[in-house]
Order: C-alpha cells, then structure tokens, then sequence
C-alpha cells in the first residue's frame, strides 16, 4: 500500500497542477450551509469545466467532515448528468451504494457509466474500509470520469487534526483543486480528545516565532479547551502554511464545517474573516449526508 502511494505522489505534495484553469473556470457545489439551507459554494461549475479539463480532480484533506463534503459534491455532479468517482489514498468507509470496492477497475468503469457513480479502491484490514485502488486502478477511474473525488488525508473520525506531512495529507499530482474541511465541534472541548495527531503541535515553537525559528514555549497548545484563535492557529500552521510552500500555484478552499449552532457559527466567522484577510477563501457550512 505504501508503495503504490509513493507512486501515485510524494506524500502532501502535488506537482502537476492546473491552475490557470482553475482561475478561469470554477465548479459549483451544492452543500447545506448554516442551518440546512440549500447553498452554492462559489468554486467552480463542474458541467461546464468537464468540457474543458476532464476528469477535474478535487482532493479532500483536513477533518470534520471529508467524507459527507465529498458525499454531497459527488451526489451534485451526478444530478447534473455527470460522473464522479470516488477513491482514497489513506482509508475510506465504503458506502453503502455505488461501491466497487474489490472489483476489477473494469467493472468500476462499467458501474461509473451504467450509475454514474463509483466509490472504488482495495478492501483495507480494517473491515468497512477502503484503500487506494493502485495506479492502474486510479487512472482507469480517471479516464473515465468526469469528475474524481480524493480523500486524501486521514483524522480517525476527530474534527480538528495536526498532519505529519511526511505521511498524511497524501494528494495526487493530477489535482486540480483542494478543499481543506475542519470541524467546528473541537471548539470548547479538550484538544487531545479531539485533534488528531495533537501531540506534534505541542512541538511547535511559540506562534510568533513559528517564521522566525526562536523557539520560545508554544503558550497556543497549552490551552485547556479548544477555542476560534488554536483552531486558527492549527488551520493556519498545521496545513495552510505548508500547503503554500509544497503546491504555491494551488490555494485552497476551506471549509469550517459543523457550523450546527449560533456560538460555532460566529466563531467560524470570526476565522473566515482572519482567513480572507490573508487570501484564503473560506467558508463557514453544515454539511449534512445526503
């Protein structure tokens, strides 16, 4: 599995993008926003950018909600008349419809255009989950589907999460955009209970220093709840700073997921508004299964 990983991308790094198209073209995905509403995320319209790059290829990284985001835009392409497939270069619950899982990547092309849908990888040790489907397996779904779906980082199911980019996010060299998900259930709650991999934050040298390399205590991670400044912070140094230095011509969209009362919604505001101010779109959702 690590091989076939190594082939597919160097682990956090992308280095074929399209970003001239995706400055020109965006897709448009339908996802619940604030309290259940029906809204469009200005990102791209997928009908029309199939015409021009196919397969457009979204990986999904972060915590707090990849899998029902990519649920809900997969739903939305096939609605449109469109296919999407669906793998992952970590670990993915298999569905319980539009699975291929261990399948020949013949009959999950066969299934892609008989239902326009296909959730396709191996079948991982841990029951109910699947791996990345090899290259072979990859490049079949992506030649043969509008639009591919990655889930390309893992959480073990927290909301909030501190990669180790030597590892994880691992997102493929044919990706055109990247949607980075964090879940605003964290806030208020212990750290170590809800970040993933929360003990290499507590590495991290004081967050005016982080540039600078002093090294002075990191007074962030010594909090005892989780509140809008650490899940900026996190935000902030755990992905967006290495996601500018490993894919620069490739920015992100974020989306603060679980936005699901008053108090989440206006503490993601609050970092929607500090994320803008440094050219990161963001958006503040409730991404609810379809």
């Amino acid at each position: 599995m690590r091989a076939e990983r190594d082939r597919l991308t160097l682990p956090g790094y992308c280095s074929h993008v399209h970003s001239s198209l995706s400055d020109l073209v965006g897709f448009y995905v339908f996802i619940f926003l604030e309290w259940g509403v029906f809204a469009l995320i200005d990102i791209v319209d997928i009908v029309r950018t199939t015409a021009l790059k196919k397969p457009f290829v979204i990986s999904v990284i972060g915590a707090g909600g990849k899998t029902t985001c990519i649920e809900r835009i997969a739903e939305e392409v096939r609605r449109q008349g469109k296919t999407a497939a669906v793998v992952t270069t970590t670990h993915m619950w298999i569905p319980e419809k539009y699975s291929a899982v261990v399948k020949s990547w013949e009959e999950a092309v066969k299934q892609l255009k008989e239902e326009g849908m296909v959730y396709y990888g191996l079948a991982a040790e841990a029951e109910g989950k699947m791996v990345f489907p090899g290259q072979e397996g990859y490049q079949a779904v992506c030649s043969a589907a509008d639009v591919v779906l990655v889930e390309a980082d893992g959480a073990k199911e927290k909301p909030i999460k501190f990669p180790d980019w030597s590892r994880e996010p691992v997102i493929p060299e044919n990706t055109d955009k990247i949607i980075l998900v964090f879940g605003l259930s964290a806030l208020g709650r212990p750290p170590g209970e809800v970040c993933h991999r929360w003990v290499l934050c507590q590495t991290l040298p004081d967050k005016e220093d982080l540039d600078k390399e002093k090294g002075k205590p990191n007074l962030m991670t010594a909090q005892e709840f989780v509140d809008k400044e650490l899940l900026l912070f996190l935000l902030q140094y755990g992905y967006l700073r290495e996601l500018k230095l490993r894919i620069p011509k490739l920015p992100p969209l974020v989306l603060l997921n679980q936005a699901d009362d008053e108090k989440k919604r206006t503490d993601g505001e609050w970092i929607r508004t500090q994320l803008e101010e440094r050219g990161i779109v963001c958006r503040v959702i409730q991404c609810k299964s379809p």
